[in-house]
């Protein structure tokens, strides 16, 4: 049963999608026709996003023709956080969507805050075999399930190979001989030139860093915050995390990186990777 100023929040795929609105025809959502009318909100994101939400959109009313008829908005991002911000101005109006997308950093925020609702009881055991523990985690908050991810962030590293086959470096093909930041390091220091950095890390400030940089600190044993999200004293000006942090900052001081990139640098030779 969905329930208007609740709304169960995922990340869209067809499959998801119909596990988790099914019921909806006898919520306050349901027309005269007897049909439940739902919305979804996201992002509006890049080109192959926007296709990828509108085709599971579409695919699910082709599936529940009759029953459940699904509607999606598309929001703006902006340069910060209008999608965000027009989440929690729902939440105060008491206009919420009944499904939302969002990135994975929000779901115990708006867990905690009462603006999405457990799913539990949509999933059993054998549909969360579909997921990647790291997704289910993320998706959990004290024990409870509020969302499941279509998709995860993930960081590369990009590679310009003429560039290293020059300087006689070989690239590791397999995760047992991948580098450590260590071996970045200097083969950093190697590939710079006058004309190009050795690497480019995007330290601009933004939420995008968060998934690049938090993994550095984590493989160095380090934590940004206490398990329960409320203290950083003690986690990220940890021994562990300082040393980590430290580290990063060498590719600065050292001259190895652009500090003020721009987004097509490594495309245009100016760093020897990304």
């Amino acid at each position: 049963m969905l329930r208007r100023g609740k709304i169960l929040s995922l990340i869209l795929t067809v499959g998801m999608l119909s596990a988790n609105i099914y019921g909806c025809s006898s919520s306050n959502n349901a027309t005269e026709d007897g049909v439940a009318k739902i919305t979804v909100w996201t992002q509006e994101g890049q080109v192959v996003e926007q296709e990828y939400y509108k085709n599971a959109i579409e695919q699910f009313n082709e599936l529940y023709a009759g029953e459940i008829e699904a509607s999606l908005q598309m929001i703006p991002r902006g340069n910060g956080y209008e999608y965000e911000n027009k989440i929690n101005a729902a939440a105060t109006s008491g206009s919420l969507p009944d499904i939302i997308a969002m990135d994975g950093p929000s779901v115990a925020n708006y867990a905690d805050s009462g603006i999405i609702v457990p799913i539990d009881e949509y999933f059993t055991e054998d549909k969360l075999e579909d997921f990647v523990p790291s997704i289910i985690k993320q998706g959990t908050v004290d024990g409870q399930l509020y969302a499941l991810g279509a998709a995860e962030s993930t960081v590369v590293l990009f590679y310009n190979k003429d560039v290293l086959d020059a300087a006689g470096i070989q690239a590791p093909t397999t995760l047992e001989d991948a580098w450590t930041w260590k071996e970045v390091y200097e083969i950093s220091k190697k590939l710079k030139t006058n004309d190009m950095y050795g690497i480019n890390l995007d330290w601009d400030l933004g939420e995008g860093q968060i998934y690049a940089f938090a993994p550095m600190i984590w493989s160095n044993g380090g934590e940004l915050l206490s398990e329960d999200g409320k203290k950083i004293d003690g986690y990220l000006n940890s021994d562990k995390s300082i040393e980590a942090l430290e580290f990063y900052q060498k590719f600065a001081v050292e001259g190895l990186i652009n500090l003020q990139p721009l987004p097509n640098d490594f495309e245009e030779g100016k760093s020897a990777m990304y």
